[in-house]
Order: structure tokens, then C-alpha cells, then sequence
């Protein structure tokens, strides 16, 4: 069962500071998850900026044509797959620490952003999505 979180506040600041109180409520460990259960999650920063909100999501190891990125109704999602990194031989596994798989990550954009305006970029394994302020 998928969970969207969503705050009618035109803050992200506003977001954070629910975030403790309805992650607990809700019963999951973060509160922008919207994913199946088998999913992991990867590390998001969000940002605020005079004309801008900026989301950076740590995906190393993604490739490009992996990664998706949509607009849902007011909704910021993106989701996409990471291989699990191998060596070229045969091996065993002693740690694997490295998530792996299928992720998908949501947003509540503040009805500040001018949605036809959003921009991404994947640099150095890390996206980033700038949300212009109208």
C-alpha cells in the first residue's frame, strides 16, 4: 500500500516542522515516503532559497535513464531503480550496505511554485530539481 504524505502549507519550512509529529502518526519512518514496502529510500535535502525551493537527491550510481521525474497534480515525485553494484567475478557477499533497487520519494509543492518553470538536473550522482517561486 502506497502512503503520499501531504501538507496543505505553502512552506517546505512548515513541512519540516510536521514532520516529526505526522511521521509518528502515520506510523513510517519518513514522511515524504510514497513507495511500495520493498523500496528503498534515498537520502533527499531539501532547500529554500529567496526565488527558489531545491530538492537534491542523493542517487549515485543511478544512471540518467533511470531516473524519472513527474508532476502529480501537486505533487513533486521521482522515482527510478539502482543496480546493486557487483564485482565482474564471482563472489560472496561478506556486507552489503549499498541500497539497491526501486525508489520513489514525493513532495508536496507549495502552490508558490511556478510548475511549468521546474528544472532538473543530475550532476556527480546527485539530482537536483529547482522549484521556481511565481
Amino acid at each position: 500500500m502506497a502512503i503520499l504524505a501531504h501538507i496543505n502549507k505553502d512552506s517546505l519550512t512548515d513541512q519540516f516542522r510536521h514532520l516529526g509529529r505526522d511521521a509518528h502518526r502515520i506510523g513510517q519512518p519518513s514522511f515524504f515516503k510514497f513507495c511500495p514496502p520493498d523500496a528503498w529510500q534515498p537520502a533527499t535535502n531539501l532547500y529554500e532559497t529567496e526565488d527558489h525551493y531545491v530538492v537534491c537527491m542523493d542517487l549515485a550510481g543511478v544512471n540518467r535513464s533511470e531516473i524519472t521525474v513527474e508532476i502529480r497534480q501537486d505533487i513533486l515525485v521521482i522515482s527510478g531503480c539502482r543496480e546493486s553494484p557487483r564485482p565482474q567475478n564471482r563472489s560472496k557477499v561478506h556486507l552489503m550496505e549499498i541500497d539497491h533497487g526501486n525508489f520513489c520519494r514525493s513532495v508536496a509543492i507549495p502552490s508558490s511554485v511556478s510548475v511549468e518553470k521546474i528544472e532538473a538536473r543530475y550532476a556527480d550522482g546527485y539530482l537536483w530539481v529547482e522549484l521556481p517561486k511565481s
